[in-house]
């Protein structure tokens, strides 16, 4: 089948010959031709169009015309083989930090699928959207397979937002009933993991025993309520707020019903920028690679240092990594990428070339 279209505004010539073999028939398929007289077929400039018809050897301007065309081939077509979509990378997540749906961020990426097999969005993209608009979203999500994390761990600041330790039952009912929405609204869109993290101590009136025994209770009540909704907690390392510590979130799953999501930024900072940093992390005193060895998710960013040499940002693109060994970093890099598990591209990139050399160096390890 062929389609002839003249997208000029005056006839042209018409002639069908073939490259491969001699034509045996053609065949024209009839298509309506009423809107060439209609007003507004043509721009208004030309004031004095008329349609010109169709013949066997010309075409009319803005004409589009379809012929059955059959050839003797003499083994001079070669069929091309299908062509098989290729699939989306399985084990890279960006995690999106702009305006807009994913839908629209995703294509303002043009090479997003290239590189990474979903997103992660912070905890505010569900809580600002009704679950109607979210289901919406879903049939593009399903199309394209979109792999999507939910990240509430911005939300447990203990003020304004949500807290983990129960010194305010008004505070407590308002996080559960934030952290219901949530994972109600990750069942719609399809999502099955959700990173929180340990907030940080309350300042009065509760000792650090109380706290920490308080945040054991919440953890396992907000992982065995995320279990009903098919969905999988990963306690990741934030800032100071507590500690990022990898030894410090030790304590908190030793029920093994929460995973641990390691930011590379942090370990390799607990480490204090050695030379030898795989070495540190393998070391059997410290056993930090075996525990970090149970993660499913591994949050991808490099430490960043203020002008003190204090950790000011767990957030900083892995080719920018001058504040540990660049040498070491990288082979600790290596080393977590032959796991073969989730990386999640966690740094806040100023533009998208900053992702583009992220996402590089990480596949060209």
């Amino acid at each position: 089948t062929v389609l002839i279209v003249n997208n000029t505004w005056k006839s042209a010539p018409l002639e069908l010959h073939s490259n491969v073999g001699e034509i045996i028939s053609k065949e024209e398929l009839r298509t309506p031709t009423g809107e060439r007289g209609a007003v507004g077929f043509a721009p208004e400039i030309f004031t004095n169009f008329v349609a010109s018809a169709d013949t066997d050897t010309v075409i009319g301007a803005g004409a589009v015309r379809i012929f059955r065309v059959k050839t003797r081939e003499d083994g001079k077509v070669r069929v091309l083989p299908r062509a098989e979509p290729r699939a989306n990378v399985a084990n890279a997540v960006l995690a999106l930090r702009g305006d807009g749906s994913i839908k629209k961020q995703i294509l303002a990426r043009p090479t997003f699928f290239r590189h990474y097999g979903g997103v992660m969005i912070d905890w505010t993209y569900l809580r600002d959207r009704d679950k109607k608009a979210l289901a919406d979203e879903k049939n593009y999500l399903d199309l394209q397979q979109v792999r999507v994390i939910v990240d509430i761990s911005g939300g447990f600041n203990h003020f304004p937002d949500l807290r983990l330790v129960k010194n305010d039952p008004r505070e407590t009912r308002r996080t559960d009933d934030a952290f219901t929405d949530v994972l109600e609204k990750m069942r719609i869109i399809g999502s099955r993991d959700l990173l929180i993290a340990l907030g940080r101590y309350p300042e009065t009136n509760m000792t650090r025993e109380d706290a920490d025994r308080s945040i054991r209770e919440r953890l396992a009540e907000y992982s065995a309520l995320a279990a009903k909704y098919g969905v999988k907690l990963h306690l990741r390392q934030s800032s100071k707020r507590l500690n990022h510590e990898p030894q410090i979130c030790r304590k908190y799953l030793a029920d093994g019903k929460i995973a641990f999501a390691p930011s590379l930024a942090a370990m390799s900072m607990s480490a204090g920028g050695r030379r030898n940093l795989v070495e540190y992390m393998l070391r059997p005193g410290e056993k930090l690679y075996d525990f970090t060895g149970k993660a499913e998710i591994y949050l991808l960013a490099a430490p960043g240092k203020d002008a003190s040499g204090q950790l000011w940002s767990l957030h900083r693109p892995i080719t920018d990594s001058a504040s540990v060994d660049k040498d070491a970093f990288e082979s600790y890099l290596k080393m977590v990428k032959s796991k073969g598990s989730l990386v999640v591209y966690d740094a806040l990139y100023s533009d998208v070339d900053e992702e583009y050399r992220d996402a590089r160096y990480w596949e060209s390890l």
